[in-house]
């Protein structure tokens, strides 16, 4: 766990106090259509691009783990399929 016996840590971008008993968990959204899985995804160069970083990273170092964010969490249902196709694991 990140909090001491106490139970609070400290924030790694501001240096605040942070108490486990303040923090809450966010629900999150079902996917709509989660069950479909997408078949005609084309790559854009993006995705391309994305796709070779996370491959070449994990050649280098197969215990590095990456975060993607995009503002948009249709494209993170999109990109699911190529990286399962990569082998690249996601959660």
């Amino acid at each position: 766990s990140m909090f001491n016996e106490r139970g609070w840590a400290r924030c790694a971008i501001c240096r605040n106090d942070v108490y486990s008993s303040n923090l809450f968990k966010v629900p999150v959204a079902d996917k709509p259509n989660s069950s479909k899985q997408v078949t005609n995804f084309k790559h854009s160069s993006k995705t391309k691009h994305l796709l070779h970083e996370l491959t070449d990273l994990d050649k280098k170092d197969p215990s590095a783990k990456s975060v993607v964010f995009s503002q948009w969490t249709h494209m993170l249902d999109l990109i699911e399929t190529p990286l399962k196709g990569s082998g690249i694991k996601y959660v």
